[in-house]
């Protein structure tokens, strides 16, 4: 069998002396496993770059506590030091910028995926000092859409989407109602539990965004706190601290 998908390659026929072989192997598993591998073509041009503190850009292969998966092409991730807690997963098909600024001690857990739209260039970056109590989950599904979020935000986790998998259209005259939007979020953010991001959500600075809200538009008004669904400005004119209720009332002699 081997010397079958040897050959085969060499010849161009790869995929089909893969495909006629598969009649003849017992174990399905086994077939999907090597019709995969027949399909299989080595990904291109990608680059994972740490800074280091002295400005210095460094390519590396590997990053602990960090998973690359490149299923296509011209991706370039560029994290910079020093990494603090970085727990970060990758799998992306192809263009893809990813930059993440430095951490000192925050933990900082993400999930960054694009499974299709190869034709598509996509973005993501992180400010300094970002943290996640859980994993944040970036997803730029299969179009065009960047996300950017500021410095010293800290989310509990959430999902942070720029399109949608499938198409909502007009009946009338075909026109695409639900096209592909980017996600900016300001500096001193604060994400509750469960929140959901849609194309097109815009965070100013000094926010809050409650519990299990989503939020599908902008907000340009600084010092807020949106919450619903979907999410509505709620209060305004405040600003929140990382430090627990009771202990920032204690150290700011507050009653």
């Amino acid at each position: 069998m081997d010397m079958y998908i040897f050959l085969g390659y060499y010849l161009g026929m790869k995929k089909k002396i893969v495909y006629v072989l598969c009649w003849f192997i017992p174990s399905r598993r086994l077939r999907h496993r090597l019709y995969d591998w027949a399909k299989r073509r080595k990904a291109q041009n990608n680059v994972i770059e740490i800074v280091k503190q002295d400005g210095r850009h460094v390519r590396v292969k590997h990053v602990r506590g960090c998973k690359f998966i490149f299923t296509g092409d011209n991706n370039h991730v560029v994290l910079h030091e020093p990494l603090g807690k970085l727990d970060l997963y990758v799998r992306v098909s192809s263009g893809v910028y990813i930059e993440l600024q430095s951490s000192i001690v925050y933990q900082r857990k993400i999930k960054i995926i694009k499974y299709a739209g190869e034709q598509y260039q996509n973005s993501l970056f992180i400010g300094k000092n970002f943290s996640t109590t859980n994993y944040c989950v970036c997803d730029f599904c299969t179009g065009p859409g960047n996300i950017t979020i500021g410095c010293g935000c800290l989310f509990a986790d959430g999902v942070l989407w720029t399109g949608d998998w499938h198409t909502l259209y007009d009946c009338n005259d075909g026109k695409v109602l639900n096209a592909n939007s980017d996600i900016c979020i300001g500096n001193h953010v604060w994400l509750a539990t469960g929140c959901m991001l849609l194309k097109g959500a815009n965070i100013a600075d000094n926010s809050v965004v409650g519990a299990r809200s989503i939020v599908n538009k902008k907000f340009d008004k600084p010092n807020v706190v949106i919450a619903g669904v979907p999410a509505k400005i709620v209060k305004e004119n405040v600003n929140w601290d990382v430090r627990a209720p009771h202990q920032y009332a204690m150290e700011n002699n507050l009653k």
